[in-house]
């Protein structure tokens, strides 16, 4: 049987819910530095096996200097030079060079989208044993460009499938959550990419000018399971999935405005502010309408 409760919510702002480097320096623009890069990327093809070897040891200890070259060379070049500069991005690529980290990894994401096959395979390959990697990277990049990052498990695949569902993906990134604090702008959507989600992904998104709807659109292109939610800057401080008749609460975050009312984990939130409540979506709108401050039934 159910117990309906009347809360008053009093809302808040805020949203719902090692490879030796130095070989060469950041820049290639010293003629001397340019024409030894070239050297080594043009020996990747060398007939001689040694030569090919000491050519990818010194591309590998140069770091994200050579980037932009290794990749020209795995769009253009020959089987074996493709293949020895996507190595060499790996390197890069599992290096603690953070900076140098992140140009390989866009530069594996451009080599995985070539018509050649056997370039992309290979490109697609490397992300994919490191995806663990890149997922960790994407998720503090997002956290540290102002973005919320949940985890959790969607409510009706778990319903339909619980012990068909190997136990290390049963929680992955859920929801992230861009509010007025978000610095990455739309550059820093990129990393929404790189999120390994089998299942849907929410995206709450606060009403403003700090990410544009061509990039949210670009977004939604790219990830098919993604599902964007607009809202204003009333922040409630719960996750939730579809009850039997209505919001039925996954967590509550403490000190929010829905912890200060009362709201407890399994609640299921039928009305809000005297309107009918049948699902999260409906939800996230209405506390759209609100302001912060803000006293809610």
């Amino acid at each position: 049987m159910f117990r309906h409760r009347l809360l008053g919510i009093v809302l808040a702002v805020g949203g719902l819910g090692s490879v030796a480097q130095a070989a060469l320096p950041d820049s290639l623009e010293s003629k001397s530095a340019s024409d030894e890069v070239e050297r080594w990327t043009a020996d990747l093809d060398s007939d001689v096996f040694s030569v090919r070897q000491q050519a990818t040891q010194k591309l590998v200890e140069a770091g994200g200097a050579v980037v932009e070259p290794l990749l020209r060379i795995a769009q253009s070049g020959s089987l074996e030079a493709s293949t020895r500069a996507i190595t060499v991005l790996e390197a890069i690529y599992t290096s603690s060079d953070s900076k140098a980290v992140d140009q390989a990894e866009l530069a594996l994401e451009q080599l995985k989208q070539s018509e050649r096959r056997s370039i992309a395979a290979r490109a697609d390959r490397v992300l994919t044993r490191h995806d663990d990697v890149r997922e960790q990277r994407a998720v503090a990049e997002i956290r540290r460009l102002g973005g919320i990052v949940k985890y959790g498990f969607p409510q009706n695949v778990r319903a339909l499938a619980p012990r068909n569902i190997p136990r290390n993906r049963r929680k992955e990134v859920s929801t992230i959550i861009i509010s007025r604090k978000w610095k990455g702008r739309d550059e820093g959507l990129k990393y929404i990419k790189r999120l390994k989600t089998s299942f849907r992904l929410t995206l709450l998104r606060v009403k403003g000018d700090h990410v544009s709807d061509d990039a949210i659109k670009d977004l939604q292109i790219s990830m098919p399971q993604l599902v964007v939610h607009e809202r204003g800057n009333s922040y409630l401080g719960i996750s939730g999935s579809q009850g039997r008749t209505g919001c039925q609460i996954g967590a509550v975050e403490p000190g929010t405005a829905a912890a200060k009312a009362g709201i407890k984990k399994r609640d299921v939130i039928t009305k809000f502010g005297g309107k009918p409540v049948p699902n999260l979506e409906a939800l996230i709108k209405l506390i759209g309408l609100t302001k912060p401050g803000d006293k809610i039934e």
